[in-house]
């Protein structure tokens, strides 16, 4: 996968898309494309859902802006922001949560 898809451009969907496909494999090439977008207030779900599966504690900062500027209440999937803040909190503890320490999948 090209850096260049990460980076953006008029196909904004194939960009958050790359992104998540990226983050599970802790590409490298992901954190500066996705901190810049995590800055942007009309960040896409999918940049955020990208976040969760990174997991990545220096994200922390830029997820809670967004929950404070409320950016959840007009997305079609807000609990993934809620999410993304577990996953990153969660790694920012240093601790990883096993799929049998809440096995709902949900924040606690």
């Amino acid at each position: 996968m090209s850096a260049n898809v990460i980076q953006g451009g008029p196909e904004a969907d194939t960009a958050g898309e790359a992104a998540v496909g990226l983050a599970p494999r802790r590409d490298p090439r992901l954190f500066g494309p996705l901190v810049e977008r995590l800055s942007d207030p009309d960040v896409g779900n999918l940049w955020v859902e990208a976040a969760a599966e990174l997991g990545d504690h220096r994200l922390l900062p830029r997820l809670l802006h967004l929950k404070s500027s409320r950016w959840q209440d007009d997305e079609p999937r807000p609990e993934v922001l809620d999410h993304a803040i577990h996953t990153c909190a969660r790694h920012a503890q240093g601790t990883q949560a096993s799929p049998e320490a809440d096995p709902s999948g949900q924040c606690l």
